[in-house]
């Protein structure tokens, strides 16, 4: 089989920290873009070199490194790849923090592997970022990606975002914002919405996931924390939006895995908050009832208008009839869209 060459991002179990970045890269949903850090001595020196722009749009895959010891400089990994993605921007701070920042836009669960002529030095333990050679490369499910990596999230409860849809059916595509370098749902207030869920448990641990939001603009219909009785399984979580008097506001929705026992006969809950997924929510008015407010809001200068035209000397029934109809219309208008009293 071919080989085919393209940039490996690697994070390894050596820390909580890095676990959580392949734990959220398997959960986030296809188009949305994590951020991976480096430190320079961990990215290939040839790599280092390239200009900003040789980054952008460079195929890239996801690599979780199994058996990564920040002791043992001499330990052989086994490097597992999850996800492949489309690199959107890279930088080097190289006087302030002597850190890379990488920037990818999450694709397809994939399979692939390092050919075994590949020189070590630019694999890990050395480095974390590099252009490699590939082999065996195809495209796998979710299902396949976790249970590759189960093993070293024992006790956790994998919850992947499928997407969003409207209350039509309609799937809600995921935006990003070049200035703040996050991606982004933007839904409109006063809607209402499903995202699709699925949760992997190949052990059928305990664990359980925890539904919160950083405002009560978004309100989840459902019972939290989810439960998971079986190893896999597809949930249909409601959504609602409310209206705000303001034109736009920003929401997240954080999914927490968490684990509860009976300590001292009180139930005590873990929280692992390292391990969270957040979405971010950008919620806007509706451009259709802004322009329904405005044709209310004409109706009734209309209606008003009239009015004083027909209560003149002499009095005209007919505009003055017209006239209650515009304000009557205008009303139920405002009151029925708006909830205007």
């Amino acid at each position: 089989m071919s080989e085919r060459k393209m940039i490996c991002a690697f994070s390894s179990d050596s820390r909580e920290l890095y676990k959580a970045d392949v734990f959220r890269s398997i959960n986030l949903p296809k188009g949305h873009v994590v951020h991976f850090r480096y430190k320079g001595k961990y990215v290939e020196d040839e790599l280092l070199r390239k200009d900003v722009k040789w980054w952008e749009g460079k195929e890239a895959v996801i690599f979780f490194t199994k058996g990564n010891s920040l002791e043992k400089s001499d330990s052989k990994p086994e490097n597992i790849a999850i996800r492949k993605a489309t690199i959107v921007s890279f930088s080097y701070d190289l006087e302030k923090t002597d850190v890379c920042h990488l920037y990818m836009k999450l694709s397809d669960f994939c399979r692939a592997s390092i050919p075994s002529s590949t020189q070590h030095t630019n694999q890990p333990n050395s480095k974390f970022l590099s252009e490699l050679p590939l082999e065996k490369f195809d495209v796998v499910t979710w299902k396949d990606c976790i249970e590759s990596v189960s093993d070293s999230f024992q006790g956790k409860v994998f919850t992947h975002i499928v997407g969003l849809k409207t209350h039509k059916a309609e799937d809600v595509s995921l935006k990003y914002d070049k200035g703040t370098k996050t991606s982004y749902y933007e839904l409109v207030q006063g809607e209402r919405y499903t995202m699709e869920m699925a949760t992997g448990n190949p052990d059928v641990n305990s664990c359980k996931t925890e539904l919160s939001r950083s405002s009560d603009e978004v309100n989840f219909h459902c019972i939290t924390p989810i439960e998971t009785t079986v190893q896999y399984d597809l949930k249909q979580i409601p959504l609602s939006v409310k209206k705000l008097d303001s034109r736009k506001a920003y929401s997240t929705i954080n999914l927490c895995p968490v684990t509860t026992s009976i300590q001292y006969r009180k139930e005590e809950t873990k929280e692992y908050r390292e391990f969270s997924t957040q979405i971010e929510i950008r919620s806007r008015q509706s451009r259709t009832a802004s322009v329904m407010f405005g044709f209310a809001s004409a109706l009734l200068v209309a209606g008003l208008g009239l009015g004083r035209v027909a209560v003149k000397d002499p009095i005209s029934w007919l505009l003055g009839l017209v006239a209650l109809g515009l304000v009557i219309v205008s009303a139920s208008l405002l009151h029925h869209f708006f909830n205007k009293k």
